[in-house]
C-alpha cells in the first residue's frame, strides 16, 4: 500500500480468508477510478470483447467474457463481478452506469443491493433473478 510517497507491505496479519482470491485489497474511490478510465481505452482495449460471452472448446456458451459475468438485470446488459456474497461491482453496459457495493457484514446480499439501487436509476423495470457465479 502507498504511504506517502513510500510504497509499503500491506499489513499480512489478517487472516487468509479476508483476502481476495489473489489478494487484492481496494476501496471504493479506486474502484470508481477504475470504472472511470474503462471507459477510455488507456487500461484495457477492445472492452466489448471483455464483455461478450465466451464460446466454450465444447461448443457452449459461457456466461463470462474475460474475467466478467455477463448477464441481463432489469432487462439491461450488464456485466460484473462478485466477491461472494459481500461486494458487487456492476456495470450496465448500455446505460454508462456502475454500481459498486462493498459490504464487510459477513452475510451481506451486495447483488440485492445493487437491483434496489439500480431500480433507483430505472424504476419501471423490475428485478430480474441473475445466477450468481459459483
Amino acid at each position: 500500500m502507498w504511504e506517502n510517497t513510500t510504497l509499503r507491505r500491506f499489513d499480512l496479519s489478517y487472516p487468509k480468508w479476508s483476502y481476495a482470491g489473489a489478494g487484492l485489497n481496494s476501496n471504493i474511490s479506486d474502484l470508481a477510478k477504475w470504472d472511470a478510465a474503462l471507459y477510455t481505452e488507456k487500461l484495457v482495449k477492445q472492452l466489448e470483447r471483455m464483455w461478450a460471452r465466451t464460446k466454450l472448446n465444447s461448443g457452449q456458451t459461457s456466461d463470462y467474457g474475460l474475467g466478467w459475468m455477463v448477464f441481463d438485470l432489469q432487462g439491461r446488459k450488464a456485466v460484473g463481478q462478485g466477491g461472494g456474497r459481500n461486494n458487487w461491482i456492476v456495470r450496465f453496459v448500455d446505460d454508462r452506469l456502475t454500481i459498486i457495493v462493498l459490504c464487510n457484514l459477513f452475510r451481506a446480499d451486495a447483488l440485492s443491493l445493487v437491483k434496489g439501487v439500480a431500480a433507483f436509476y430505472d424504476p419501471v423495470s423490475e428485478a430480474k433473478e441473475v445466477k450468481s457465479p459459483k
